[in-house]
C-alpha cells in the first residue's frame, strides 16, 4: 500500500479517499506524532513502518531512539517496554534546571539529582554544584537505563 522514504515518510502506492498515488500518506496528529488510515483504522506510521521492515507488529511500545518523533526511518525505532520508553523521554518543558532528573532545592540551596527505577523514584544525592549532580545522574543512567539512557 506504501513506498517508504529514505527519512521515514509513508507515499501512497494506490489512491485512497481524498489522497492520490504518490500523496504523503501520513499527517500530524495533536501529539505530534505521523498517522495514517490503514484498512479504515487509525495507525501511527511509525508502527507501520516497523511492520513493513520487520514483517511483524512491534511488541509493546516503539521508541525513537534519537527522541525525534517524526523521524520514523527504521534504523531510528526499537521495540520498549513502557518503562524503557520513559527512560528515553526529553526533558518536561516545566523542568527549570535545564536538566532531567535534577532541581534545585530552594529552602537548602542545593541541587537535588533523582532517577527513576522500577516504578520507584530513587534520590542519588544533593550538590552544591548542578555539574556534580550531572556526573552522578548520569553514571545511574548508564547503570540503570542502559542502551535507553538519555542524557538531555
Amino acid at each position: 500500500m506504501f513506498h517508504l522514504t529514505e527519512d521515514g515518510r509513508l507515499i501512497n502506492k494506490s489512491a485512497q479517499t481524498s489522497r492520490r498515488i504518490g500523496d504523503f500518506a501520513d499527517k500530524h496528529d495533536r501529539r505530534g506524532y505521523r498517522s495514517l488510515f490503514v484498512d479504515g483504522k487509525l495507525q501511527f506510521a511509525h508502527r507501520v513502518i516497523w511492520k513493513m521492515a520487520h514483517g511483524k507488529d512491534p511488541i509493546g511500545y516503539l521508541d525513537h531512539i534519537n527522541g525525534d518523533i517524526l523521524d520514523n526511518r527504521p534504523e531510528n525505532l526499537r521495540e520498549a517496554s513502557h518503562s524503557q520508553n520513559m527512560f528515553n523521554r526529553k526533558r518536561s518543558l516545566h523542568n527549570t534546571s535545564g536538566v532531567k532528573g535534577i532541581c534545585f532545592r530552594k529552602d537548602t540551596g542545593v541541587w537535588r539529582a533523582y532517577i527513576s527505577h522500577e516504578g520507584k523514584r530513587l534520590n542519588l544525592g544533593q550538590f552544591n554544584k548542578i555539574e556534580d549532580a550531572e556526573v552522578v545522574l548520569n553514571k545511574a543512567r548508564e547503570k540503570l537505563h542502559g542502551k535507553f539512557a538519555r542524557v538531555a
